[in-house]
C-alpha cells in the first residue's frame, strides 16, 4: 500500500476509534425508504395550504397516521399537522347580515301560535337596533322603502334565519315560508339554563322571494316576540365522517354517578362521543376521562347532554373532545338522586383527516412535494407546528382564525397527482447498517447494572424506558449509560426525553400533626428525582383546605424546597382525583403539608406520581444484553447513530424484556480508585495522613523536651 493510500486509512481507523463504533459497514437508509406507497402533490403560493387526506393513503395508514411524512423537492422533511381532533360542526364564517321589517304579525291564543310577515332591506342591521322591539323597530321604518327583489345565496353556503330573544327559557317549534308558501325551513327553538342551552338559528334553502312569513308555536308562558336578521354563512370545513361503536368495559354506580369504562382501539381517536340511551328524558352533566399509559392530566370533554321529548324533541347527546392519548375512555355521569341512564351505549365520531402544511416557496410561484405513506414501520412525528392546532371546537372558531385556518379562499389550493409504488422503498430492517458492535469497556468501572433482553424486530430496534431508580443511579446528562453484550462491546443508542408520562404509586410514610397541620411523608421510588405531579384520592367526596408540597434539597438535607401550594379542594359530588402540578424541582425527599383548621386529618386515600418518561433506544440482534450505569468519570458516548436520529424515531421498535436493578458485582473499589477522581482521593488522603504523622511527631518531640526542662 502506498504513502498516500495510508493516510486516509489511517485517519478512517482514529475517527472510528474516537466514534467508539467501526466504519459503516453501508450507507444508512434515507427516510422515504421506510414507505412502500407515495404520492405527489403541488401548492400554488407559499400560503398555509390544507387538504383532506385522499382515501387510499387513509386505507394504507395505520389509524393513527403515524407511518406518513412528507417530503420537500429537495428530499427535507416538511412538518405537518394532521387536523383530526376538532369538532365536526361546521366552521361559521359570517359573510353579511341584512335587516328583515316588520310587516304584520298575527297572535292565536288558542293556538299559541305568533306569525310574522318580514320584508327584506338592503341595509346592513345596526347591531344597537336589537334592543328595540318589533312595534318600535316597524314604526320606525320609512314606507316605501326600496327592496331588492332577489336575495342570492353567498358562494358556498347559505342564508341563516337568526332570531334575538329576551324570553329567559322556552321551547318553540318554527316554520319558514315565502309568501307564496314554500317551506323554506322547519325545526325548533330553545333556550335551556343550568347550564345555558340554546338554538336561535335556523339555515334556509335558497329562495328568491322578498318576504318571509315566520310562524312559532308551542306551550309556555307569553310570546317570544323576537328580532329577526338574515345572515350569510358558508360551511368552510367538509366534515367527513366516520362512526365506530365503542365496546363497555365496565358499568358502575358510585355516590350518585355512573362510571363507564370504555374500551378505545389505539388507532381509534375519536372527535366526538355519542350517547345512546332508552331513557327518554334527561339533563345530566357528563365528563370524559383519558384513561391507560400516556393518558391526559386533564378531562377531554365536560359538557351537560340532555333530551326534552315533545312535539318535536330536541337533545343533545354527543360532546367534543380532545386529542385521548390512553387506551381507555372513563365516562362519568351525575345522577343526582336520578336512577341511572337505562341502555347506555357509546359510539366513536372520527372525521376524515385534513393536512395542514406550509412549502417553501419557489420562484414560478407553485411549490411540489411527495408525501410518503404506508408499510406500518413509523412512529409519529412530534413537531413544533403541532401546538398551532387551535384547541377550541370548530363551531367556536370564528373570524379571522377561522378563516386563515379553514376557509379555502384564504388557503394555498393542493392539486394531488395518482398514488404509485415507491420506488425507493426498502423492505429489509431499515437500521440493518447499525446493528454492530462498538467497542469494548471495562464493565468494573460501573456501580450498577440491569440485565435486558432484546427480542427480534423487524427493523433492528429494540426501546427500553428509563426507570426513576436508573436515572437516579446515572449522571444529569445520562452520559454513563451503556448497552453491552457478553463480551463487553458496546451497542450504540439514543436517549429521548418527554416520551409521554410515567405513573408511580406513593406510600405514605408518615403523618405527623403539627398545630393545625398535617404534615405527610412521601417515599420517593428513587433519590433524588424530578416531580412533575402529585394525585391524590381522598375517600371523601368534598373537602375545602390549603397545601403546600415541599421536596427535600438534594445539596441540603435539611432545606426544604416549595414545589407547589394553593387550595385543596373537591367538589360535593365530584369523584375526580387531584391533580397538584410543580415546578419539576429535583429533590431527594417529599411531604405534603395541608392546613386542616379545626377538621379532622385529611385521609390522602391514594397518591400517585406523574414524571415525565425517558425511552432508550438501541439497535442490536435478539440477544441477552447489560445495561450500565453509574460513572462519574465516564465521557458520554458519541455514536453514529445519532447521525440518523430522523429514521432511528420514525420505524418501530420492541420492548426489551428486563431484570432487576442491581449492583455491578464485577465492579471493584480499587478500580474505582485508579480513576482520575480515586487517585485525588487517595492523594488527598495521603497528605492528610502525612500531615497527621508529622503533626504527631512534632508534638511527640515538644511533649518529650518539655518532659526533659521539668526533670
Amino acid at each position: 500500500m502506498s504513502r498516500s493510500h495510508l493516510a486516509p486509512c489511517c485517519l478512517a481507523l482514529i475517527v472510528a476509534l474516537i466514534s467508539g463504533t467501526p466504519p459503516l459497514a453501508a450507507d444508512p437508509p434515507a427516510l422515504e425508504s421506510l414507505f412502500p406507497q407515495r404520492m405527489a402533490l403541488s401548492t400554488q403560493g407559499d400560503r398555509l395550504a390544507r387538504t383532506h387526506l385522499p382515501p387510499e393513503v387513509v386505507a394504507a395508514c395505520r389509524g393513527d397516521l403515524s407511518d406518513l411524512r412528507l417530503l420537500d423537492s429537495r428530499g427535507q422533511e416538511v412538518p405537518y399537522i394532521i387536523d383530526s381532533g376538532a369538532a365536526l360542526e361546521s366552521v361559521i364564517a359570517k359573510r353579511a347580515t341584512v335587516a328583515l321589517t316588520l310587516e304584520s304579525v298575527e297572535r292565536s291564543p288558542r293556538l299559541r301560535r305568533e306569525s310574522y310577515l318580514l320584508r327584506r332591506t338592503d341595509e346592513t342591521e345596526d347591531e344597537g337596533q336589537e334592543e328595540l322591539g318589533l312595534l318600535e323597530r316597524k314604526q320606525e321604518q320609512e314606507q316605501g322603502q326600496e327592496h331588492q327583489s332577489s336575495l342570492p345565496s353567498p358562494p358556498g353556503g347559505h342564508w341563516d334565519l337568526v332570531l334575538t330573544v329576551r324570553n329567559r327559557e322556552f321551547v318553540r317549534k318554527i316554520r319558514v315560508e315565502t309568501e307564496a308558501g314554500e317551506v323554506l325551513a322547519s325545526g325548533s327553538l330553545f333556550r335551556l339554563a343550568n347550564p345555558l342551552r340554546q338554538r336561535l338559528r335556523i339555515a334556509l334553502t335558497a329562495f328568491d322571494s322578498p318576504t318571509l312569513r315566520v310562524h312559532i308555536e308551542g306551550r309556555g308562558k307569553g310570546y317570544l316576540e323576537p328580532i329577526f336578521k338574515l345572515e350569510s354563512s358558508a360551511d368552510i370545513v367538509d366534515a367527513r365522517s366516520n362512526e365506530f361503536s365503542l365496546t363497555v368495559l365496565s358499568t358502575r354506580t358510585v355516590e350518585q354517578h355512573t362510571i363507564v369504562e370504555l374500551d378505545r382501539p389505539p388507532g381509534l381517536i375519536p372527535d366526538r362521543l355519542r350517547l345512546s340511551t332508552s331513557t327518554a328524558a334527561f339533563s345530566r352533566p357528563f365528563e370524559v376521562w383519558d384513561e391507560g399509559a400516556g393518558a391526559r392530566a386533564q378531562p377531554l370533554a365536560q359538557q351537560a347532554l340532555f333530551r326534552l321529548p315533545s312535539q318535536d324533541t330536541i337533545e343533545e347527546t354527543e360532546l367534543t373532545l380532545r386529542r385521548a392519548r390512553g387506551d381507555r375512555l372513563r365516562v362519568v355521569i351525575e345522577n343526582g338522586d336520578s336512577p341511572p341512564l337505562v341502555g347506555l351505549a357509546f359510539t366513536a365520531i372520527l372525521r376524515q383527516p385534513a393536512i395542514l402544511f406550509v412549502l417553501p416557496a419557489q420562484p414560478a410561484g407553485s411549490a411540489t412535494a411527495t408525501l410518503y405513506y404506508g408499510g406500518g414501520r413509523a412512529h409519529r412525528p412530534r413537531y413544533d407546528v403541532a401546538a398551532l392546532l387551535p384547541a377550541l371546537p370548530a363551531s367556536e372558531l370564528r373570524g379571522e382564525l377561522a378563516q386563515q385556518m379553514y376557509d379555502p379562499a384564504n388557503l394555498a389550493t393542493v392539486q394531488w397527482s395518482a398514488a404509485e409504488p415507491n420506488p425507493r422503498f426498502d423492505p429489509s430492517p431499515a437500521l440493518a447498517f447499525a446493528m454492530r458492535a462498538g467497542r469494548q469497556l471495562d464493565p468494573t468501572r460501573f456501580t450498577h447494572q440491569r440485565p435486558l433482553t432484546a427480542h427480534a424486530s423487524p427493523d433492528g430496534l429494540i426501546r427500553h424506558q428509563l426507570g426513576v431508580d436508573t436515572l437516579a443511579l446515572a449522571r444529569a446528562d445520562q452520559g454513563d449509560i451503556r448497552i453491552v453484550d457478553a463480551e463487553s462491546r458496546q451497542w450504540p443508542y439514543l436517549i429521548e426525553h418527554e416520551m409521554g408520562f410515567e405513573t408511580l404509586v406513593l406510600p405514605v410514610e408518615e403523618h405527623e400533626i403539627e398545630g393545625s397541620e398535617s404534615i405527610y411523608t412521601l417515599t420517593l421510588p428513587a433519590s433524588p428525582m424530578v416531580i412533575d405531579e402529585i394525585v391524590i384520592d381522598p375517600p371523601v367526596s368534598f373537602f375545602e383546605r390549603t397545601f403546600r408540597l415541599e421536596g427535600g434539597d438534594p445539596n441540603d438535607s435539611g432545606n426544604w424546597l416549595g414545589l407547589a401550594s394553593g387550595p385543596l379542594r373537591r367538589r360535593q359530588g365530584d369523584r375526580r382525583k387531584v391533580h397538584i402540578p410543580t415546578n419539576g424541582g429535583l429533590v431527594t425527599a417529599l411531604r405534603l403539608v395541608v392546613q386542616d383548621n379545626q377538621d379532622g386529618p385529611l385521609d390522602l386515600g391514594s397518591v400517585e406520581l406523574r414524571h415525565a418518561a425517558t425511552e432508550l433506544f438501541f439497535t442490536a440482534p435478539a440477544g441477552d444484553y447489560t445495561l450500565l450505569v453509574g460513572n462519574p468519570e465516564a465521557e458520554a458516548p458519541r455514536y453514529e447513530l445519532a447521525a440518523v436520529r430522523n429514521v432511528v424515531l420514525a420505524v418501530d421498535a420492541v420492548e426489551a424484556t428486563t431484570g432487576p436493578l442491581g449492583e455491578n458485582p464485577s465492579y471493584s473499589t480499587l478500580v474505582g480508585i485508579s480513576t482520575r477522581k480515586g487517585l485525588q482521593q487517595v492523594a488527598l488522603w495521603g497528605v492528610l495522613g502525612l500531615a497527621v504523622v508529622v503533626l504527631g511527631w512534632f508534638t511527640f518531640r515538644l511533649t518529650g523536651q518539655q518532659t526533659e526542662s521539668g526533670g
